[in-house]
């Protein structure tokens, strides 16, 4: 099989191109076992580029642990680049079909990629955290997929990976949540950390940026256009007057390589314990 590993602010993936044919692999198996840092090619995530009927193309996401996500940010913001590269040289603007619906993508002569990610909307106010996590409140946001977001007065103070994973399995949240602690740093600039669900720690969340923005905006923290500012760089938002979201990015190919015996049979999904 052969792979390209991509990154776009360090949240980093598997991309396979299957857009000449669908291979008969058990993916959920498959991709934990790719993503595993030590014993595989190391990556947050893997992407299926694949066939649309109804855009340019589209794009399956797993997570690390091999569940499936209904957005990704920065994945997407990879899959455009690769497309772009693989399919469609010089173009500019196209669309791509994902499960939460189709994303118009823009990627300008620089090589940024700006996607409209959509509206997204409020779904808990006020979350009581608990004494367990300094009695601070967060907000649950949806843009496709889950996020609560909680704001804190220095996201340095914050142990993410012990937080997050604990707040990632909050009861408000039937199928887990993308966790973002976020810091207000001026009216246009945030600083966020993420844990992302099926993920863990990692340096970039697209969608989670967009929805940290949001609940900033909403709260009269910021403006219209925010820098969120994470572990791997810096991510450009704008919210329209009508809410919609524009991320702007980086993403970069880090290197090709070939995968061998990438279909495994369904008697050894055991093993994903191995990629864990």
């Amino acid at each position: 099989m052969n792979f390209t590993k991509m990154q776009g602010l360090g949240n980093d993936f598997v991309v396979i191109d299957e857009t000449t044919g669908e291979t008969e692999t058990h993916w959920a198996v498959v991709a934990p076992i790719l993503c595993n840092r030590h014993f595989g090619i190391g990556a947050d995530g893997v992407l299926l580029l694949r066939q649309s009927t109804c855009a340019n193309f589209r794009i399956d996401i797993l997570n690390a642990d091999g569940s499936v996500p209904e957005m990704c940010g920065n994945g997407v913001r990879c899959a455009s680049k690769f497309f772009q590269i693989i399919s469609a040289p010089g173009a500019k603007n196209f669309s791509i079909e994902t499960i939460s619906g189709i994303l118009e993508v823009e990627i300008d002569s620089s090589g940024q990629v700006r996607i409209a990610m959509g509206k997204p909307e409020t779904i808990y106010e006020n979350i009581e955290l608990g004494s367990m996590f300094s009695n601070l409140k967060g907000i649950g946001v949806r843009l496709g997929n889950p996020h609560l977001v909680v704001f804190v007065p220095s996201v340095s103070e914050i142990d993410v990976a012990d937080w997050g994973s604990k707040l990632e399995v909050h009861p408000l949240f039937k199928e887990k949540t993308n966790v973002h602690f976020v810091e207000r740093i001026s009216a246009n600039k945030l600083r966020q950390r993420t844990w992302e669900r099926g993920s863990g720690l990692t340096l970039a969340c697209g969608s989670g940026a967009s929805c940290s923005a949001f609940a900033a905006r909403q709260a009269g923290l910021v403006g219209n256009d925010v820098q969120v500012e994470l572990d791997g760089g810096t991510l450009q938002i704008e919210i329209q007057t009508d809410l919609e979201i524009f991320m702007t990015g980086p993403a970069e190919i880090s290197f090709n390589g070939i995968w061998p015996n990438v279909s495994l049979p369904k008697e050894i999904e055991s093993l994903q314990f191995v990629a864990n």
